[in-house]
């Protein structure tokens, strides 16, 4: 029960990442139910990252419109924001290869959602064998280190065998992007600085 849910322990990688780092943000949170207010600042990793996902799913407009959807007031700081999307978000794409994005795990121990599943080409004696993929996360974060120490990428490989019986994860993938950040020179006007 410590992890809400009922009389069923279902956990995430975020929910015990949060458990593991503050006890009292996760009773906030996941047990008692309390939502922090909508995000002020530009550069609030949650909304970024989420914007992130989206332009690398579907395209940079509807990431950025879903960007701007998020703040009450836009300013210029979410403006500069907005153009480090726009030119990430391509770079990013380009790198990965085809598959499919936000394939759900869930079961009654575990829910996830992996952000991209790609077909692996794995050939034994000869023959190629079917079923086996490879995993992908994006992070958008400059603190690659963190990341790599992570099990949520283990824990999505172990549920995703579980929950589908025959198929295979081949290699798991963090994809980093970093965090620009540019600063305006007093030389500069906002104009120039873009």
């Amino acid at each position: 029960k410590i992890f809400g849910g009922g009389d069923r322990l279902q956990y995430s990688h975020s929910r015990i990442d949060c458990f593991e780092k503050c006890k009292f943000k996760y009773k906030m949170r996941y047990i008692d139910g309390i939502e922090t207010n909508a995000p002020i600042n530009s550069d609030n990793a949650l909304v970024l990252g989420t914007a992130l996902h989206t332009g690398i799913e579907k395209d940079v407009k509807t990431a950025i419109e879903q960007y701007f959807m998020a703040y009450p007031i836009i300013d210029d700081t979410h403006v500069n924001e907005s153009i480090k999307l726009e030119y990430l978000i391509p770079k990013a794409k380009a790198v990965l290869p085809f598959g499919e994005y936000e394939v759900e795990i869930k079961d009654e121990d575990f829910h996830g959602f992996v952000d991209l599943l790609t077909p692996a080409t794995v050939f034994e004696r000869g023959v190629e064998l079917p079923n086996v993929y490879d995993i992908y996360d994006f992070k958008y974060s400059n603190n690659a280190n963190y990341y790599k120490d992570s099990r949520q990428l283990h824990l999505y490989k172990y549920f995703f065998e579980k929950c589908n019986p025959g198929k295979k994860i081949r290699n798991l993938y963090f994809l980093f992007v970093p965090k620009l950040n540019i600063k305006q020179k007093k030389t500069e006007d906002l104009q120039q600085f873009r």
